[in-house]
């Protein structure tokens, strides 16, 4: 899945003529805010009657195909909810979301997404450790809804080279009465990347997740990232670079697909 950098530079001016970037409807785009809003403090109901919600915006359980396209930023009240100790300013970064039913069922998908071996899944990066900062095994046990980590990665954008970013994230566990047990997952970058080079810029990255199974054997994930880059070819500014960043979300979910099939290497 690593780019070298003249593929990455075909891929983007190819996708000049690729489909475009859209708004979300109204509905979507308030429980997407929603979501990141209420994690990690909201309460269950809260959160049930957001996914009720938003089964129903996207479709219900027939849904199919793939949902993208753009969102409108965090507010300063929302990007405080991340806890950062540092100034930033919210309107800079770019929105995105996505709905992507694969095949997988939430406990499956579950082990996938808390692995610590993040590289060996998934071919993204050079280096990656992620550290438990919470009870793993008291999570695993149910004792508890949450498990939270802290990520530090390397990898390689073409044409901007390598960086190192460090990541605060965490999983949050609900139970619905009719749709299981359904994960919230929230993820943001705690300071700005440092590249080797001084010129790009990746300073703001927050992520909302959210799987559940709406029927057997299929997993819907839906994802609304905010960031902010300047590297290189990869400007968030860029309708290309949108969705190329969406396209590459949608991979992400085919190779979990794969582990999901295959089990974990």
């Amino acid at each position: 899945m690593r780019l070298n950098r003249a593929l990455f530079a075909t891929t983007l001016l190819a996708c000049s003529g690729c489909r475009g970037v859209n708004p979300a409807p109204e509905d979507l785009e308030g429980l997407l805010h929603y979501l990141w809003e209420k994690y990690p403090e909201g309460s269950d109901a809260e959160l049930v009657d957001a996914l009720d919600n938003l089964h129903l915006a996207i479709g219900g359980a027939d849904l199919e195909d793939t949902l993208d396209g753009s969102t409108a930023p965090l507010t300063d009240e929302e990007v405080a909810l991340a806890g950062l100790d540092r100034e930033v300013d919210p309107t800079e970064t770019a929105g995105l979301f996505i709905v992507d039913p694969f095949p997988c069922d939430v406990d499956t998908a579950e082990a996938i997404l808390i692995s610590t071996e993040q590289d060996v899944l998934y071919d993204v990066f050079d280096d990656y450790e992620r550290t438990y900062t919470t009870d793993l095994d008291a999570y695993l046990e149910r004792e508890t809804s949450t498990l939270l980590w802290e990520v530090t990665y390397t990898t390689t954008i073409p044409m901007a080279g390598p960086y190192t970013a460090d990541l605060a994230g965490g999983v949050r566990r609900i139970p619905h009465r009719t749709l299981g047990d359904f994960l919230l997952i929230r993820s943001v970058l705690v300071e700005p990347a440092e590249f080797e080079h001084q010129d790009p810029v990746f300073d703001q990255d927050y992520r909302i997740e959210l799987f559940y199974g709406p029927r057997d054997g299929t997993v819907i994930h839906v994802e609304a990232l905010w960031r902010n880059m300047h590297a290189g070819l990869a400007n968030t500014d860029s309708a290309a670079v949108q969705r190329f960043i969406l396209n590459s979300l949608e991979d992400w979910d085919d190779q979990t697909a794969h582990w999901c099939e295959n089990g974990l290497p």
